[in-house]
């Protein structure tokens, strides 16, 4: 079976290239289980998460670590 490939910042074309890239800087990223609702993408859009980790698959905030390292900081 196939891998399914999952791309941040780009647009996977059906041969596998990328359509598009990301032309900026990623502060956060946070990767949930099932579609988040307008109302809490704009709740959280501008400011960290705080206790509201529940189901959150993975949270990588970006900062600034030891050794080149990107820590998982989801649950």
């Amino acid at each position: 079976s196939l891998a399914v490939q999952f791309t941040l910042g780009g647009i996977r074309r059906d041969d596998n290239s990328i359509a598009e890239s990301l032309h900026g800087e990623l502060e956060e990223v946070r990767i949930w289980p099932q579609v988040r609702t307008e109302e809490q993408l704009q709740d959280n859009r501008f400011r960290r998460l705080l206790d509201e980790r529940a189901d959150l698959i993975a949270y990588y905030t970006f900062d600034a670590e030891n050794n080149n390292t990107l820590s998982d900081n989801g649950l």
